[in-house]
């Protein structure tokens, strides 16, 4: 007769699967509001481009500074900070 052979729980297995899922799901979720970050400061610089006739140099520099005034009226108006109704 040969030697038992031990079979270890399957928990370890189910518990990395899992940290795994976890893992693949948040870096999911934060590369995509890195992209609509992007998306919305792009909408910001050609609607200050098309609205003030700036150049492309100061319409970036004047949405960086709005961008870092007021992050939430940003992030409502999806960057369109410039065309927006009053």
């Amino acid at each position: 007769m040969g030697v038992p052979v031990r079979v270890w729980p399957r928990a370890p297995q189910m518990i990395m699967k899992k940290v795994f899922i976890l893992f693949t799901l948040f870096f999911l979720i934060s590369c995509s509001e890195s992209a609509k970050e992007e998306r919305y400061f792009a909408n910001c610089v050609k609607d200050a481009m098309k609205t003030n006739k700036w150049s492309e140099k100061e319409s970036v520099s004047y949405c960086e500074l709005r961008k870092s005034m007021r992050p939430d009226e940003f992030s409502y108006y999806k960057g369109k900070i410039y065309s927006k109704k009053r």
